[in-house]
């Protein structure tokens, strides 16, 4: 008889094979899958290195409004997700004002550079911490 966690893995598992997954859908599966194993088994699963299942963690627990965000599938750049998940943790209110200008179909990743050049300071903080946008 399989345990739940075990039933949950099937599942997971299963799901890890579409090939259509939006970055926000990857990031909860991959999330899911750590919090029931750890990371380094979920990164031998998806086949990944340990720091992107870091990324995939950190969107799938940002504040809720970057999450809400990252639901709404208006970007497919899971990258651009996870800084923006950085900012939203350094400065809520810059991430909201760039969520809050974002266009569907526009760059994420573009709008994030833009926000940092407007702000040194934060761009200094991110090349402490070895972050880039």
């Amino acid at each position: 008889m399989r345990s739940d966690t075990d039933r949950v893995l099937l599942v997971l598992i299963k799901h890890l094979r579409r090939q259509d997954l939006t970055p926000y859908e990857e990031a909860v599966l991959v999330a899911k899958l750590a919090d029931l194993t750890s990371r380094e088994e979920a990164a031998v699963v998806w086949r990944q290195h340990k720091s992107w299942i870091s990324k995939r963690v950190a969107i799938a627990s940002a504040p809720d409004f970057v999450v809400d965000f990252a639901a709404s599938n208006t970007t497919e750049d899971g990258e651009a997700l996870y800084e923006l998940a950085k900012l939203a943790s350094d400065d809520p209110g810059r991430a909201r004002g760039i969520i809050e200008t974002f266009q569907p179909g526009g760059n994420l990743r573009a709008q994030l550079r833009t926000a940092q050049r407007q702000d040194p300071e934060s761009s200094r903080r991110g090349r402490r911490r070895g972050h880039r946008i």
